[in-house]
């Protein structure tokens, strides 16, 4: 309000046509937008509406968000308060269409979600205090409990640690309305060949497709944290990084170390503890290997699990670190072409640092240098097309990597046949790409 005292969190939502006109403009305080076959769902934090697909009214309101739609049934996942199992909230699955409850499970919503995998067509896989397996329509066909969060009461630290690389390995679901909880102690779910296999505080399970246990080992003498699976020839690889979260909070907890267990027996093959790896700050693999980075020193874990220092990073000389990035979607012009660094050179480990820099690692040698003012970053895909952009521009560029036309803006664009979509401020600029020479 114009006392700047009040705020309320609106904004609209609409549908662009083919035409490019506009219809179904709504005001509305959800922005989680899903489609789900020729169901339109937007949710906040606490509840979730069907839209009308075509003109964008509201149809629907359920009385608790859905956190994950299934398009094969047409159904949603959500906690109800008023649907328990003992004391905790219980899934439940609804019918997208009018809200009926088709079943409900007792998966607890107080540890956070820390995966959800697709088996098959009728199996989802969910770690939630423990690895369940779900029939989507007829609920819970097996479970293992198992420690996947704690309560705590001593100060945290927070980790250094780049988040958005989480999203590469699985997607975490908040579902829990409890404090003073460490949640995510435990592994992503690592489906291969005809086995699953979950780790978490207290046990390592290998288990079935069909939800029969292979193995289980005791993990109660290591400091699990958050913790990431690999698949390997003959192994499972363990690679726990010593987080963990703390409500929205990424903050230190456990220790680093590696584990490797057998896929056929569960037993451990390969423990080492590395005082080297300190507090970790991002993670990449690079055909097969797994590279790690702290403040100090780039890391290599490779495909016979042999760990090595590729490089210390002295900050005076290299800035400090920040993250790893991609050298297929990082772009710097050569020679009147706009290339991708990898196509300069494809075993490069490409990391950046507060210098405002790139540096390209090459056999334990710098060999690499770039300011980040003269890279672009892979935008959009414009038919065989490429969209690149930096802070104030964005290039079209051909498959060829031949520039073909300069817009003066840096926002990322929408792309949608042969139209490009960028927004600035409260207005849509729509560009035909055939148009375009």
């Amino acid at each position: 309000d114009p006392s700047g005292r009040l705020y309320t969190n609106r904004g609209y939502h609409l549908k662009l046509n083919e035409n490019d006109s506009i219809s179904g403009i709504l005001e509305d305080n959800k922005f989680d937008l899903k489609i789900v076959g020729d169901f339109l769902i937007l949710s906040n934090e606490n509840k979730s509406s069907r839209f009308n697909l075509t003109f964008g009214y509201e149809q629907f309101e359920y009385p608790s968000k859905i956190i994950h739609t299934i398009s094969k049934n047409k159904s949603g996942l959500t906690y109800n308060p008023s649907v328990r199992s003992g004391n905790d909230i219980a899934l439940s699955c609804v019918n997208l269409n009018d809200g009926s409850l088709l079943w409900s499970a007792p998966i607890p919503s107080k540890y956070n979600w820390n995966s959800l995998v697709n088996l098959n067509d009728s199996v989802v896989l969910i770690a939630a205090g423990g690895l369940h397996g779900i029939n989507i329509n007829k609920g819970v066909i097996w479970s293992y409990t198992a420690t996947t969060a704690q309560k705590i009461s001593n100060a945290l630290t927070f980790s250094p640690f780049n988040s958005p690389t989480f999203s590469q390995f699985y997607f975490p679901v908040n579902t829990s309305r409890e404090e003073s909880q460490i949640t995510q102690i435990a592994s992503n779910i690592l489906v291969s060949d005809d086995a699953i296999y979950f780790a978490a505080k207290d046990k390592m399970i290998g288990v079935d497709k069909a939800g029969k246990l292979i193995w289980e080992v005791d993990m109660a003498k290591y400091p699990i944290s958050d913790c990431w699976l690999f698949d390997t020839k003959d192994n499972v690889l363990l690679l726990n990084f010593g987080f963990a979260q703390y409500n929205d909070n990424t903050v230190l907890y456990g220790k680093p170390f590696i584990l490797a267990f057998d896929k056929k027996t569960g037993n451990v093959t390969l423990e080492k503890n590395e005082e080297s790896f300190g507090n970790i700050i991002d993670f990449e693999t690079i055909r097969g290997a797994k590279i790690l980075a702290n403040k100090n020193q780039i890391i290599k874990i490779s495909d016979d699990l042999t760990v090595e220092t590729l490089i210390d990073l002295v900050e005076s000389k290299y800035g400090r670190f920040l993250e790893f990035v991609d050298g297929t979607k990082y772009f710097v012009e050569k020679e009147g072409f706009f290339v991708p660094l990898n196509f300069i050179n494809d075993n490069v480990v490409y990391f950046k640092s507060d210098h405002g820099k790139v540096f390209g690692l090459s056999n334990k040698d710098i060999e690499y240098e770039y300011h980040f003012t003269e890279l672009y970053t892979f935008s959009k895909k414009v038919g065989n097309k490429i969209l690149i952009a930096q802070k104030n521009k964005t290039l079209l560029i051909s498959e060829n990597y031949e520039l073909l036309y300069t817009f003066n803006c840096g926002e990322i664009p929408t792309v949608l046949k042969d139209k490009i979509y960028f927004g600035e401020g409260r207005l849509l600029h729509i560009v035909n790409e055939n148009e375009l020479k």
